[in-house]
């Protein structure tokens, strides 16, 4: 199974397994802010998992973005783009306005 992390100062998401013969958690993926095209990962916000673990929903704070990665197999060892970022003319207001 995974354990996923959000780091908000570094607007970061990452992914960690298990190692099968230690047991120990070891970092399997993770997705910066600005490195490899991830864009709108700014102070993200919260994390879910779809109901058939194949999707992680990580929506970002400053840059009102939903940033959506699809993992791979039963024990997922990556985190992959599957959706582009989607761009508004007219964004959405917050709760605050």
């Amino acid at each position: 199974n995974a354990l996923y992390e959000l780091s908000k100062l570094e607007g970061r998401v990452a992914l960690f397994g298990r190692n099968p013969q230690s047991g120990i958690l070891v970092l399997a993926d993770e997705k910066v802010e600005g490195q490899e095209g991830v864009n709108g990962l700014e102070d993200p916000t919260a994390i879910a998992v779809s109901p058939d673990s194949r999707f992680v929903y990580v929506p970002g704070g400053l840059g009102d973005s939903l940033l959506v990665f699809a993992l791979n197999g039963d024990v997922p060892t990556t985190l992959e783009r599957y959706l582009p970022q989607i761009e508004r003319e007219d964004p959405i207001p917050g709760p605050f306005g």
